[in-house]
């Protein structure tokens, strides 16, 4: 694992072409509709349009319905926290990339 975020904290200091999504919050009278999936998917679609090298997304680790959503949409569990990676970030902050 620390080889892996060494990895991803070595990109992310070094290339000016990585994209980072930090979220969007549906009200709950809405949830469960999918709005959040079809927001996620358009934002990733609009964002590959630059040929980024990687789009990253910090997720709260109790967020299930979102680590759901961020997962049907590409992106992968880095199994690292965000307040690993740099300092200031919330310590409950998971790390979600595609590559």
């Amino acid at each position: 694992m620390k080889d892996n975020l060494d990895e991803f904290t070595e990109k992310l200091n070094n290339d000016d072409d990585v994209w980072t999504y930090w979220g969007d919050n549906t009200k709950e009278d809405y949830r469960g509709k999918g709005l959040g999936y079809k927001t996620l998917k358009l934002i990733v679609e609009e964002i590959k349009k630059y040929n980024p090298n990687m789009i990253v997304s910090g997720i709260e680790e109790d967020n299930i319905s979102s680590i759901k959503v961020h997962d049907s949409v590409g992106f992968k569990n880095s199994f690292m926290k965000w307040n690993e990676i740099d300092e200031g970030f919330p310590d409950n902050y998971l790390g979600f990339i595609i590559k």
